[in-house]
């Protein structure tokens, strides 16, 4: 079974995949792809280069490329969870599996702006107003191979809103694992 994660910057993607990784799911990212492209080319990992080098990697090969470098690296019988999912293309090569199922992470994008100030990654903004409008850069692309995430998270077979605590979040993915079995 492959469970792929889309959803928001700050949803709680992350958090989902490690409350599968703790119930032996494995862990693949659709970004380490574009993180090791940044790093041979000697380039900072910054939010807008890891959108940029996604785009490129998409037009140079195709949109759903990051996927299917992932598809490669997971086991026929393994368990995994697959996370970064940004563009309906990758949804279509992932789907090619009959075992996948995308969730689509949600959360208030207040909630998510300060999940984001507090992890602080990748030079993560610390201004709301850059946040929304980082935000909207990536929903309203409408070029196949730059990120989609409104047409990716209507392909979602499941729904996980995310805004209360972590324990509420493992019992709704406990419940969800259950119905998958």
């Amino acid at each position: 079974m492959i469970l792929g994660l889309t959803g928001r910057n700050g949803s709680g993607k992350g958090t989902v995949a490690d409350i599968l990784k703790k119930q032996g799911f494995t862990y693949h990212s659709l970004s380490d792809a574009i993180r090791d492209e940044l790093r041979k080319q000697g380039k900072d990992i910054t939010r807008e280069c890891l959108i940029a080098m996604g785009r490129k990697l998409r037009e140079d090969g195709g949109p759903s490329i990051l996927a299917e470098l992932t598809l490669h690296k997971i086991g026929k019988d393994e368990k995994a969870v697959a996370d970064s999912i940004r563009n309906p293309f990758e949804v279509k090569a992932l789907k090619k599996r009959k075992d996948f199922y995308l969730l689509n992470i949600t959360a208030d994008q207040k909630l998510r702006f300060e999940r984001c100030k507090t992890r602080g990654r990748e030079n993560e903004t610390q201004n709301f107003e850059e946040f929304v409008f980082l935000e909207n850069a990536e929903l309203t692309n409408q070029n196949p191979a730059g990120q989609q995430l409104v047409e990716t998270e209507k392909l979602a077979d499941f729904v996980v809103e995310n805004s209360s605590s972590i324990e509420v979040l493992a019992q709704k993915l406990k419940a969800l694992l259950t119905k998958l079995k």
